[in-house]
């Protein structure tokens, strides 16, 4: 569950557009992959010493995703994922498929009146529990909190979240149920809003690795530098 992963991959991209729909909703994945038009469907390609491990996804009309799949370089399945929304377009239930298209595991996603998800519930195909997040918000709606549960419904983890004025994530904190960190990520914010530099700090507060950005004229990413704790 936790995010910090870094790949070196080539993409090799099949895009099909349909010439009938013209237009897509304005925030939905195709907007987080960076992507514009009536796109239906992309195929990547990462390349490592393993091979060539294959990636497809699927979007609906809206432009959300409706199916995701991983493939190894015998393009034997990996992982699939089947997304059911609701007439929002908020995913309701995601399908995990493994080895022969067998169902692994499902899980259930809840929101509150401001439409954030409250709860990601992940069940087995008898309906027990594997695991549940919960999110929790604070009176402006950003996410303060959030509690990683077992099978047993015992908090195992939790990450705590701090903002700025300007709603711009300053500090994420990750720890276990008593609070004792992980480790700890800090945002460092230039005066136009720009996350310019992040810093992951381990047990001790102690600096591990440090991201520089720089920006170019139109405030796109134009470079990315990697330090470790010596600089």
């Amino acid at each position: 569950m936790k995010r910090d992963y870094f790949f070196k991959f080539l993409i090799v991209a099949q895009i099909v557009t349909s010439c009938n729909r013209n237009n897509v909703a304005v925030n939905n994945d195709l907007k987080e992959w960076k992507l514009r038009g009536a796109v239906k469907s992309i195929s990547e390609i990462n390349y490592s010493n393993g091979g060539k491990y294959a990636t497809y996804l699927l979007f609906n009309p809206d432009g959300f995703i409706q199916e995701q799949s991983t493939f190894n370089p015998d393009s034997s399945l990996i992982r699939k994922w089947k997304y059911k929304y609701n007439t929002q377009n908020q995913k309701l239930i995601r399908f995990c498929y493994v080895l022969n298209d067998s169902l692994s595991e499902i899980l259930h996603y809840s929101y509150n009146k401001k439409n954030k998800i409250t709860e990601e519930k992940l069940l087995n195909t008898q309906g027990g529990l594997i695991s549940d997040v919960i999110h929790e918000y604070g009176a402006n709606q950003n996410e303060i909190e959030r509690r990683f549960k077992d099978e047993k419904a015992k908090i195992q983890d939790r990450i705590l979240y701090r903002y700025d004025d300007k709603n711009n994530i300053i500090e994420e904190l990750n720890t276990n149920f008593f609070l004792h960190q992980y480790w700890k990520q800090k945002n460092i914010y230039n005066p136009e809003g720009l996350n310019v530099e992040i810093l992951y700090l381990s047990l001790n507060d102690s600096l591990v690795k440090r991201l520089i950005y720089t920006y170019l004229s139109n405030k796109q990413v134009g470079e990315v530098c990697s330090y470790d704790g010596k600089n």
